[in-house]
Formats: structure tokens, C-alpha cells, sequence
């Protein structure tokens, strides 16, 4: 009789094992990291913009343009070893400005030169070798540059994000989409 008792118990407590993955999977899969905090001030020829990143401190740039672009390279792996606390391996590339108006002035492009590309093509190797690697792929995001607007930037599986956080870039990119 008490074994009747306890296969239901069993059960539900593999149930609750179940469920437990299940949202331990979901929060990794949408687990974002930071990669950059850019803030812009207005000049009286365009935008000073600060780039806060992993590779530098803070990083000034001057921008004669309508919106900012952060472009990063991606390798993203195999989603089932995400679970083990596996990220994507980011790098990034470029920032440059925009205009709204594609015949404006040609744009800005600032490159970034930190390390990382010898560590990004190790790790490549060592992760390519085990068969963990999913695809190679690039992502670029890009904002409308606002005095005082700051934004964050984070990293997913699916690439990057940015995300306004503050008062002046919520406004810019409420006016920017209602263009």
C-alpha cells in the first residue's frame, strides 16, 4: 500500500525536476550581457559621444551625424550548451554615425583595436574543434544620438540590443519611430 503512496511522489517530483530545467533553460536563452554604455552631449558640430566597453575605460568621439551604429562580430554556439553557462563569444568592431538622410555627409567610423582577436579566433579553434559551434554571424545596432540620450547595449544568443536609459533617449526614439 505505501507504494502506492509513493510512485505519485516520485512523479511529481520528477514533475518539479521538469519544470525547474525547463526555466532554467528559458533563463539562459534569454540571458543578455552588457557590452557597451553609449552616451552622447551636443556640440555645436554634432554629437561628443562617450563609449563605455570592455575594452577601454571610456572612450570620446566625436560625431557629425543623426544616429550612432555599434557593430560587433558574433560566434555563437550550440544552444543546448547554453545551459552549462556557455556564452556567445563577442567582439567589437566599429562605431560610427548615421544620417537620416542618405545623401548627407559621408559617415564617421571609428574602429575599434582592443585585443581580443587573437583570443576570439583561440577560442574559435578550440570550440570548432568539439563541434560546439553553431555559426558565425555579425550584428549591428544603431540609435538616434540625442543630447544627453544614454543607451546600454547588451549581447544575446540572437545578437545585439540597445536599449534607451534615460529620459532624452526615450524621448529621441519615440520621435525617431514616429518619423
Amino acid at each position: 500500500m505505501t507504494g502506492l503512496f509513493g510512485l505519485p511522489l516520485v512523479l511529481f517530483g520528477f514533475l518539479l525536476l521538469l519544470l525547474a530545467t525547463n526555466l532554467y533553460t528559458y533563463q539562459k536563452l534569454t540571458h543578455e550581457m552588457v557590452v557597451a554604455r553609449i552616451t552622447s552631449q551636443k556640440t555645436e558640430t554634432g554629437f561628443q559621444v562617450g563609449i563605455e566597453h570592455s575594452h577601454a575605460t571610456n572612450e570620446k568621439l566625436i560625431l557629425s551625424a543623426d544616429q550612432w551604429q555599434l557593430d560587433a562580430r558574433f560566434v555563437k554556439i550550440k544552444p543546448w550548451t547554453i545551459m552549462f553557462g556557455n556564452e556567445p563569444l563577442v567582439r567589437l568592431e566599429r562605431f560610427s554615425g548615421r544620417h537620416n538622410d542618405t545623401n548627407k555627409a559621408a559617415k564617421n567610423i571609428y574602429e575599434f583595436t582592443a585585443g581580443g582577436g587573437l583570443l576570439l579566433n583561440l577560442s574559435n579553434q578550440l570550440v570548432d574543434m568539439s563541434g560546439l559551434i553553431d555559426t558565425y554571424f555579425g550584428s549591428s545596432v544603431y540609435m538616434p544620438l540625442a543630447d544627453g540620450a544614454e543607451y546600454l547595449v547588451t549581447a544575446s544568443v540572437s545578437g545585439l540590443v540597445a536599449r534607451p536609459i534615460n529620459a532624452q533617449a526615450e524621448n529621441a526614439v519615440s520621435a525617431w519611430m514616429a518619423q
